[in-house]
């Protein structure tokens, strides 16, 4: 709710306030007047710290003369609390009615909507919207909330919104692996990276915390996310990672454990030329997939690799490659396939590739590297 401060501030003040923090520009004062969506979708995007997202913005085919708001337009459609009306059509420059700010604001702030709210001057859809700003103080009741929202009221909506964004506390939302050896964690709001100290623990036996050496962090534009890549490869088991270093810490919410299962292989895919060179001792690398899309760090050696002709075929786990003997086999160059099968027995994944057999491989030049000094 707002404060009692606030509740004694004139609507220049409040406009003042949200210029020096650089959401709104002096031309914007024009209290009386309305509110244009190409206008609003700016404020919001500065307001809510979404940055710019232009490309968002290309399903529009109406925003010609407006090209100065699609990234701000792109940011709010991609966040969700501002969208077009379907077919390519934003109206950038239509006004935004009360009902509508009530919608935006909520939504932006993920406030609790009312179940079979009724609210007197609001539309059916926009009760649930109405009831909400008004519980949270965003707007003040009116008697018809389907006519345009003034720039004053969106002042002082806005100033409301801005209130709650600058005294709420920032926790961490989420942390998952993405990797062996790499963790996304998710803010509830933007952190400042170099004010924040992340930590991560294992959880051992008795609730024993065990420090994790962290080598890097690499956050994303708008704060909200950092990706930490460990030193080692992390064992399955609990971890817990930590947030601390910054104002307006949410104590509840510093600290989230999360889950590493062990590796998995989840695809093996086969490598090498094709044609194959008719001859012994030719290698054809496979690769052993996990469940996060990298190479497998402790591969599986339970495999076995089967083909279609009598060829001798080696597994050599420790290079991850088959060694295949073919001018020693039944096949003949520039005429013959070779179908490769490798069989993983713990996932009980396969993989096969069919290459051609091309000629025997001969010396085609020689050249010199260099001189030998006898001296």
């Amino acid at each position: 709710l707002p404060t009692a401060e606030a509740s004694e501030m004139t609507a220049q003040e409040k406009f003042d306030e949200l210029m020096e923090a650089g959401i709104f520009e002096a031309s914007d004062y024009r209290p009386d007047e309305n509110m244009e969506r190409a206008e609003v979708a700016r404020i919001m995007a500065l307001l809510f710290k979404l940055g710019v997202n232009p490309e968002a913005a290309s399903i529009y085919q109406d925003l010609e003369g407006a090209e100065w708001a699609a990234g701000f337009i792109g940011a709010v459609t991609n966040a969700g609390i501002l969208e077009g009306y379907g077919n390519g059509i934003y109206d950038p420059n239509g006004n935004i009615t009360i009902e509508q700010l009530a919608k935006i604001f909520v939504l932006a702030l993920d406030l609790e909507i009312p179940e079979e709210s009724t609210v007197e001057g609001a539309s059916d859809w926009a009760a649930g919207y109405i009831a909400a700003a008004l519980n949270a103080g965003l707007i003040a009741p009116k008697n018809d909330y389907t006519v345009p929202a003034t720039r004053n009221e969106f002042i002082e909506a806005s100033y409301n919104v801005y209130e709650i964004e600058k005294n709420k506390a920032i926790g961490i939302r989420s942390a998952e692996p993405v990797g062996t050896s790499r963790v996304h964690i998710g803010f509830t709001d933007t952190v400042d990276p170099s004010a924040a100290a992340i930590a991560i623990v294992r959880i051992g036996e008795g609730d024993e915390r065990i420090p994790v050496s962290i080598d890097a962090l690499e956050w994303s534009g708008d704060g909200r996310e950092v990706t930490a890549t460990l030193t080692d490869a992390a064992e399955p088991g609990t971890y817990e990672v930590t947030l601390s270093g910054i104002d307006s810490l949410d104590a509840d919410n510093a600290a989230r454990r999360y889950q590493v299962e062990p590796e998995q292989l989840k695809q093996i895919r086969l490598g090498g030329a094709d044609p194959l060179s008719y001859a012994d001792n030719v290698e054809v690398p496979y690769f052993l997939i996990n469940q996060y899309g990298e190479p497998m760090k402790h591969p599986s050696t339970k495999m076995a690799v089967t083909t279609n002709k009598k060829v001798r075929a080696e597994l050599l786990p420790d290079r991850k490659v088959i060694r295949l003997h073919l001018k020693s086999s039944e096949l003949t160059p520039g005429n013959s396939t070779l179908k490769i099968q490798l069989f993983d027995f713990v996932s009980k994944l396969s993989v096969s590739a069919t290459y051609q057999i091309g000629a025997e491989p001969y010396i085609r030049s020689i050249e010199p590297q260099g001189f030998v000094d006898e001296a």
